[in-house]
């Protein structure tokens, strides 16, 4: 349906047609992560493990399924799962260390690490997008291209028709083909007589 297209396509025009409902699941995880969590009270570390099972989840799905249609779509919503559950095993294993006295990890050292795997990430999904976008741009020159050349080859035909049936008009006219009709001719002259009128009618 067009009108609904138009109305919801950018909801799930990315994804392949028979897995638009990862979109539902995209959502649910939102929901899920935003807010049913907070109804665990009390217990960060099951929070924590939900959100991570969850993200895990998804991210499996994503890598199996490939549920997008461009293989960057897919890959970038891989990495920032992977990113996601990254944060947040940090951040269980920074409450656990609060929980319990332990120094399970250098927190200077989980910072630094996870700054340069966002970096990494960031840098990663630019340099996709600058290539899809290169790519695209290369691929619209090439479709300007030929529309162009289909553009000067009608034009050319044509103005080669109009020549033809012209010059086969004038030879029947000084009797030089030896025939009584031609196609070509009757309809050079249904195209003088139709600028004659309009001519005549100015």
């Amino acid at each position: 349906d067009s009108v609904n297209r138009l109305r919801v396509g950018f909801i799930y025009q990315n994804y392949v047609p028979e897995f638009w409902w990862f979109e539902v699941l995209e959502l649910l995880r939102k929901l899920f992560m935003n807010g049913l969590v907070i109804f665990v009270h009390n217990n960060p570390v099951l929070k924590a493990v939900l959100s991570i099972t969850w993200s895990i989840l998804l991210m499996s799905g994503i890598l199996y399924y490939r549920p997008y249609v461009a293989w960057s779509n897919n890959l970038v919503s891989s990495m920032t799962q992977f990113q996601l559950i990254l944060t947040l095993w940090v951040g269980l294993v920074l409450v656990l260390n609060a929980q319990t006295g332990l120094n399970l990890l250098n927190q200077q050292q989980i910072v630094n690490i996870m700054l340069i795997l966002n970096f990494m990430a960031v840098v990663a999904t630019g340099y996709i997008m600058l290539d899809e976008a290169r790519s695209l741009s290369k691929q619209q020159i090439a479709i300007q291209e030929a529309e162009r050349k289909d553009k000067i080859r009608h034009a050319v035909t044509r103005l080669w028709r109009k020549a033809y049936n012209h010059a086969v008009y004038k030879a029947m006219q000084t009797n030089q083909t030896g025939r009584a009709f031609s196609v070509p001719a009757f309809l050079e002259a249904v195209r003088l007589h139709k600028l004659e009128l309009a001519q005549a009618a100015e």
